[in-house]
């Protein structure tokens, strides 16, 4: 959407489809952008139009609002419809899908009431069902009240913090949670203090002594949450904080600059959505490591990913190993096989290939030497976390991750989400809001000390029932011993995924790729049980098979 030759705002776009569903912009008396956002009104529970209701709702007045939805690949729903139909459009309601449309109000303010200032509408050519020509809406822009800053007749909080809140609210809309003057949200935090009985070159001051970057793009409502979660974690030290915004976007440096925190902004480079988020993170890891020169390690966070409250201190413990162990290349606070409604072990950990991502810490040493000379360029179109994951990247190492997340992804929009998606795999997803635990056997995650572990869980583990189908409920009972339960699964070599994808399906965990393994051995947790799960005989462990016991193959046998 442009004003007077100005993008006002952008839609989420992936490589098909661009600005599926609303956008929206506000604008204030002296055509200043106050707020811009995408509501995807395609997705389940008609999309996000509660979200968009609620808003436009919390939008003050003297405001102008301008709403555009670009050959929309989707059915605008009821309730988005409504919305629409209540702000005075009067061609929404008949709009035919795959239409162009613009439309512009004044929302004043007293009395609260809207405006109709222009609509326009354009639909899709009968012979093609696509609309291609720009749409362009002309209208007077409107006098408006003079919009104040944000003035309360007493305040809690200090002058200092009183001048950012209204410096911010004067600048942004749609936060009314910050900008209101009873009980509003806090913007200054007292996080407590690491809670570890040892020490080491990772905390200083009993604080998280590593730089943190936030990647972050133009979801400000999404880095709004995400920032708050973080300065309220244990062990967090602002100072080392940066939000890295790709493009020239204001309201995500707004929203930094309200809490206290440096930002920097990256010109967005690459000839596709997916090579300008790989350069983002290119620049965003480079710029940390000059921000922070004696820095070994980097944290690296993304605005749609909450933490939880011991994720420093999940850090601090596990970092250590990274430092020590060569054929680690990085740790996570993620695990892509957490299971709904398990409660899980908070203090464990396993080894796996891959980089789970969600959150994570990688060394310099493994940026400086190995990602940044082979960084895919901006030419081509590459998933920089699919990237890290390949073989010549990840050169046989692996990366530390708890059994249950220290993060949680939050975010339903975005280049590679949608609400459908986020639904299906994310939005259960297990995350640890328990007290700070200190993990067990840290000291075993060494490559050697590893093995031997595994070794000895192996040796004791006890057999499910292989005649059974997996997707039996009373596959893998409901604990009743500290026993680990075994699985051995029919795996030809390491390509075949068929039957293991299958059991994912079964157990409702991640089933569109194979992830977090090690060396086609996976530890998961079912119905509260520690069940170990072998690829027979494409895994090494296939020596612990038990004599009599048949790998199950999903391939042949009929589903339940």
């Amino acid at each position: 959407m442009w004003l007077d030759g100005n993008l006002v705002v952008e839609g989420e776009r992936d490589e098909e489809e661009i600005g599926r569903g609303v956008l929206l912009a506000v604008f204030r008396s002296d055509g200043h952008r106050t707020g811009s956002r995408t509501f995807d009104t395609c997705g389940p529970d008609d999309g996000t139009s509660p979200t968009m209701g609620a808003y436009l709702e919390s939008i003050p007045g003297e405001r102008v609002i301008v709403f555009a939805i670009i050959s929309s690949p989707c059915n605008l729903g009821f309730l988005a419809r409504n919305h629409l139909i209540q702000m005075g459009s009067s061609s929404i309601s008949t709009l035919p899908f795959g239409s162009t449309w613009i439309f512009a109000v004044h929302k004043r303010s007293n009395p609260a009431a809207i405006a109709v200032l222009a609509e326009a509408a354009s639909t899709p050519r009968p012979e093609t069902g696509i609309t291609t020509a720009p749409l362009t809406l002309q209208f007077d822009f409107p006098t408006l009240a003079p919009s104040d800053l944000l003035v309360c007749q007493s305040s809690s909080s200090s002058s200092t913090s009183h001048e950012k809140r209204s410096r911010f609210c004067g600048l942004t809309d749609g936060y009314p949670e910050v900008c209101r003057c009873e009980n509003p949200h806090d913007i200054i935090f007292h996080p407590a203090p690491l809670q570890l009985e040892t020490t080491s070159e990772f905390m200083v001051d009993r604080r998280i002594n590593v730089p943190v970057a936030v990647i972050a793009g133009n979801r400000p409502y999404y880095l709004n949450t995400m920032l708050r979660a973080l300065l309220m974690t244990s062990g967090v030290d602002p100072a080392l904080i940066t939000v890295f915004t790709d493009g020239l976007h204001a309201e995500p440096g707004h929203i930094a600059d309200l809490y206290g925190l440096r930002s920097i902004h990256h010109l967005s480079s690459g000839r596709t959505s997916t090579a300008m988020i790989s350069q983002h993170y290119r620049s965003s890891l480079s710029a940390s490591f000059t921000l922070h020169p004696r820095a070994g390690f980097v944290i690296v966070l993304e605005e749609d990913v909450l933490v939880a409250g011991d994720f420093f201190t999940y850090i601090a413990q596990t970092l250590p190993v990274l430092a020590e162990d060569p054929s680690l290349y990085c740790v996570s606070a993620w695990n892509d096989l957490g299971r709904e409604n398990e409660t899980g072990e908070p203090g464990r950990l396993y080894r796996v290939e891959g980089m789970p991502g969600l959150g994570m810490a990688i060394s310099r040493a493994l940026f400086e030497k190995e990602l940044l000379p082979n960084w895919p360029s901006p030419l081509k179109k590459w998933d920089w976390d699919m990237w890290m994951r390949s073989p010549a990247i990840r050169k046989g190492r692996e990366c530390i991750i708890p059994d249950v997340s220290r993060t949680y992804h939050f975010g339903s929009t975005g280049l590679n989400m949608n609400p459908f998606f986020h639904k299906a795999y994310f939005q259960s997803h297990p995350f640890y809001t328990g007290p700070v635990v200190t993990l067990h056997d840290v000291h075993l995650l060494t490559k050697n000390r590893y093995e031997e572990l595994l070794k000895g869980i192996l040796q004791t583990a006890v057999p499910v029932d292989h005649s059974r189908h997996p997707c039996s409920p009373d596959f893998i009972p409901t604990a009743t011993t500290d026993h680990v339960v075994s699985v051995f699964i029919q795996m030809k070599d390491i390509d075949d995924s068929a039957t293991w994808l299958a059991l994912c399906r079964c157990l409702k965990i991640w089933d569109l790729d194979v992830r977090g393994d090690h060396g086609a051995l996976w530890r998961l947790r079912v119905n509260e049980n520690s069940v170990i799960v072998v690829g027979v005989p494409a895994s090494p462990y296939s020596y612990a098979l038990p004599s009599g016991v048949s790998p199950i193959d999903l391939r042949v046998t009929a589903e339940v």
